[in-house]
């Protein structure tokens, strides 16, 4: 019987790769996000400070990722040893992200709407190509699930970050409108919604297959018999349940217009989705399900 373990690099190589995961969702998910705060109303401040963070962290995780790769010795090397388009679209993405921060900076106003669209499709682009690196022929229906696990996990990283950071400016901007707040929460709360729903569908379409020739069933291994039951239930509990719970919070205080409160509920909501996240892809590259 076909075994469930991918062939993963050594551990420290594991968490980079981890790393440039989770914080390329990140980025992509919280630039996506962006056309849901309107200019005109928060200034441009909040979108240099956006931009040229996204930006350094996206710089970052393209660090981890090179880094996370072996026997790099020449430019052509630098792209053959990653999968597919993973780390060119990467690339390619930062490179549009960068030249949206010039024209918020230099307000090139004509440019600004094009680059930021243009470094959205690029990013979502690459977040389907680096799910198409983990597609097994053990996981069901894989081609599909993993795609739809992974935007889930952008949408829910990136607006986490991205209401925490906005929920701050509400202390320059008293008088801003919580409608921008409340819709990026709302996306919050559908993005777990769905990543919940995907991790019980994957779950059960994998619960029953083994993790070697002699091993547990992948339900056992996660469940606690063997192995995985503690990061799988942080990975549950902490880095999808909690969130949840939090961000109908965040919903009903910004019924009464308590933007600090929601603020605070949205940064425990973020460390608990990265945590989440952290833990679901070492469980992808320990077990090749998308959880």
């Amino acid at each position: 019987m076909a075994s469930w373990r991918l062939p993963c690099p050594r551990p420290g190589k594991t968490m980079l790769k981890i790393f440039f995961i989770v914080f390329s969702q990140i980025c992509i998910g919280g630039v996506a996000l962006l056309p849901l705060v309107p200019s005109k109303e928060i200034g441009e401040g909040f979108f240099k400070f956006m931009g040229a963070l996204y930006l350094v962290l996206m710089g970052s995780a393209l660090a981890a990722g090179v880094a996370s790769t072996d026997h790099i010795t020449s430019f052509g090397d630098f792209y053959s040893s990653w999968d597919g388009w993973e780390l060119a679209l990467a690339v390619v993405f930062t490179a549009f992200l960068a030249a949206y921060n010039l024209s918020v900076w230099f307000r090139l106003s004509a440019l600004k709407g094009g680059l930021l669209g243009a470094s959205v499709v690029l990013g979502g682009a690459g977040i389907v190509s680096s799910s198409m690196v983990y597609v097994t022929p053990n996981v069901p229906f894989g081609i599909a699930l993993l795609p739809l696990n992974f935007i889930a996990s952008t949408l829910l990283l990136g607006s986490a970050t991205t209401g925490m950071l906005l929920g701050h400016w509400y202390l320059v901007s008293p008088s801003l409108s919580v409608a921008p707040l409340r819709r990026i929460t709302l996306v919050l709360l559908v993005s777990l919604l769905a990543a919940g729903s995907l991790l019980a569908l994957n779950l059960g379409l994998a619960g029953s297959r083994t993790l070697s020739d002699s091993g547990p069933t992948l339900l056992q291994a996660l469940i606690g018999i063997a192995g995985y039951g503690m990061f799988f239930w942080l990975r549950a509990l902490v880095g999808l349940l909690f969130p949840l719970v939090i961000a109908a919070m965040v919903l009903q205080t910004l019924k009464i217009k308590a933007t600090q409160a929601a603020t605070g509920l949205l940064y425990l909501a973020m460390v608990a989705a990265f945590a989440g996240e952290m833990l679901g892809r070492y469980l992808l590259l320990a077990t090749s399900v998308p959880l």
